[in-house]
C-alpha cells in the first residue's frame, strides 16, 4: 500500500476514535449522566403489560453513577451492587440509529428495573434504559438534585 493511503486511512481512523471517544467523554465527564439517579417506574413487556413504581414493588431504587465509571445500585438504601459500567454504542431499534449503552458490572439484573440497556437522558434530569428488544421493558429515572 503507497505511504499516502496508510498516512491517509491513518488520519481516518484517528478522527473516527477521537469522535467516538469525545461523545462517550461528553456522556460521563461533566456530565448529564454522573450523579445519583432515582427509579421512578418500568413499563413494557409483552402487550405493555408491565407497569412497575416504587409504590407497586415496594423498593426505592437509586443508581449512582461517578466519572471514572464506577457505579453502585441501592436498594431501599442499602448497596446490592457496585463496580465498573461499561458505555458503548448499539443500533438501536427504536431509532435503527447508533444509540449510547450502558452496561453495569457483569451485566447485573433487578427484577423489575432495567438498569443495562440503551440509554438517554432529557435535560439532564430524566434517565431512561431500555433493553433495546421488541417486547422488553424501560425504565425511567430522575436525577437527585
Amino acid at each position: 500500500m503507497p505511504k499516502m493511503k496508510r498516512i491517509l486511512l491513518y488520519l481516518l481512523f484517528t478522527f473516527i476514535f477521537i469522535g467516538c471517544n469525545d461523545e462517550f467523554q461528553n456522556l460521563t465527564s461533566g456530565s448529564n449522566l454522573t450523579g445519583t439517579w432515582n427509579w421512578t417506574n418500568t413499563d413494557g413487556g409483552l402487550a405493555a403489560h408491565i407497569h412497575e413504581t416504587p409504590v407497586t414493588t415496594g423498593k426505592t431504587i437509586q443508581l449512582v453513577l461517578n466519572n471514572d465509571l464506577t457505579y453502585k445500585v441501592l436498594e431501599n438504601n442499602s448497596e446490592v451492587s457496585s463496580g465498573k459500567y461499561k458505555l458503548t454504542k448499539e443500533e438501536s431499534i427504536y431509532s435503527s440509529e447508533l444509540g449510547n449503552n450502558i452496561t453495569l458490572g457483569d451485566n447485573f439484573h433487578l427484577q423489575n428495573v432495567e438498569l443495562n440497556g440503551i440509554i438517554s437522558v432529557e435535560d439532564g434530569k430524566v434517565l431512561t434504559i431500555s433493553d433495546n428488544a421488541y417486547d422488553g421493558i424501560g425504565s425511567r429515572f430522575i436525577k437527585e438534585n
